[in-house]
């Protein structure tokens, strides 16, 4: 057992560094990529029809008169040019170009829109990529609970194999009874046990790191409570910046969406044309309206619009709510963190206070083996508190981000 711990206690040393210079390049890349994406895909929303250039050519053949008719076109956004030639005459027949449009379209802001949609993918990119980033640190936290588990169990299992020896001799000079010492030897080999089942886990964690593509040498240091200070407005601005940010765009997008449905679905289609006739100098103009009648709607935007105009009125109170929320839920992470500490002393002094019983024979050394226990368990407890403080701290510092950056 001795070995094994010599073994595995270098790992501690690998957590060189701090929780909240963490950092995974990876996932910085592979969201830095999408990112670029959606900008890509925001400039074709803006350009619409222009981002696409139509190239198109096609035979006719006549037996009276006998042609053989090649047009060729190119169309961009509206723009429509034609040349055609007669392949048998060896002339140009048909020579134009045009233009038609619908300007339905430019009756709502669709810059506007194609950004809020942009803010809108990149804040639930962000909020994908932070799940991913706590996804990580959780199967850290894992690890360095189960490996402080394991160190703590096999350190105590070193000092049984020395109490086992007292109580043996305790036993053979009658200074305790079979019964005392059956219990305190079942005890200290279930310890053992344990300490075997502490170690299988910790190699099924670690594997669990190796699946995911994590490293051990990344992992973080959780050491320093006092490495991270957030304050009120902290908490303020983490809220503004995620949750109630994000209601916001979404209330703006409804407003938008429903400008976009009365100009194109409610108002008639509006198409004019223009265009010129290079081969005859003829120049024509034209409009085309058109209206569908939907026989069933199943559109429910206006009761959308009503619930966004609700929402955008609570506004406030809903930031008021969630500030409460995310300080309510840093404060319960501090009285956990504090309140083990006070645990794990208290302990520490009780149990130093049984050793001195049983050394003058009021206490029982199964006690001592228990207090061992509840002070193992407790310091696992305050590890694990203390990490969920570090991790809440560094969510809150990490996750002020404006979305137009």
């Amino acid at each position: 057992m001795k070995k094994i711990y010599i073994s595995l206690f270098p790992i501690i040393l690998l957590a060189n560094i701090n929780v909240n210079d963490f950092k995974d390049i990876n996932l910085d890349k592979k969201y830095d990529n999408k990112m670029k994406l959606l900008d890509k895909t925001n400039m074709k929303s803006k350009i619409g029809d222009f981002n696409n250039i139509n190239i198109s050519s096609n035979l006719d053949y006549s037996s009276n008169p006998n042609t053989v008719i090649q047009n060729n076109s190119i169309n961009i956004g509206g723009i429509n040019y034609t040349l055609g030639f007669d392949l048998l005459n060896k002339s140009v027949v048909n020579h134009k170009i045009g233009f038609s449009k619908t300007i339905n379209e430019f009756l709502y802001n669709k810059f506007s829109e194609a950004d809020i949609n942009t803010l809108i993918d990149k804040k639930k990119l962000e909020i994908e990529k932070e799940k991913e980033l706590e996804e990580q640190l959780l199967v850290y936290k894992k690890y360095i609970l189960a490996q402080m588990e394991f160190n703590l169990s096999n350190n105590e299992n070193l000092k049984y194999k020395k109490d086992l020896e007292i109580l043996e001799n305790a036993y053979k000079i009658g200074k305790m009874s079979k019964f005392d010492y059956d219990i305190a030897k079942n005890q200290i080999n279930i310890q053992e046990a344990k300490s075997i089942l502490d170690k299988e886990n910790l190699e099924v964690i670690k594997l669990e790191i190796e699946e995911k593509n994590l490293k051990l040498d990344n992992i973080p240091s959780f050491n320093n409570i006092d490495l991270i200070k957030i304050t009120n407005n902290d908490i303020l601005n983490y809220v503004l910046s995620n949750d109630v940010l994000l209601q916001k765009l979404n209330i703006e997008k409804v407003k938008i969406s429903k400008n976009h449905n009365f100009a194109m679905n409610v108002l008639p289609s509006i198409t004019p044309s223009v265009g010129y006739d290079i081969n005859k100098d003829s120049f024509n103009a034209g409009i085309n309206i058109t209206k569908n009648f939907e026989i069933f709607n199943d559109n429910d935007l206006e009761e959308i619009y009503k619930e966004a105009i609700e929402k955008e009125k609570n506004l406030e109170h809903t930031t008021n709510r969630l500030f409460a929320e995310y300080k309510n839920k840093y404060n319960k992470l501090k009285y956990n963190y504090l309140s083990n500490e006070v645990n794990v002393k208290n302990l520490t002094e009780e149990l130093a206070i049984v050793n001195k019983k049983y050394e003058i024979g009021t206490e029982k050394f199964t006690k001592i083996i228990e207090k061992r226990i509840e002070l193992i368990k407790a310091k696992i407890n305050l590890e694990e508190s203390k990490i969920d403080l570090l991790l809440f701290k560094n969510k809150v510092k990490r996750g002020v981000v404006d979305v137009k950056e």
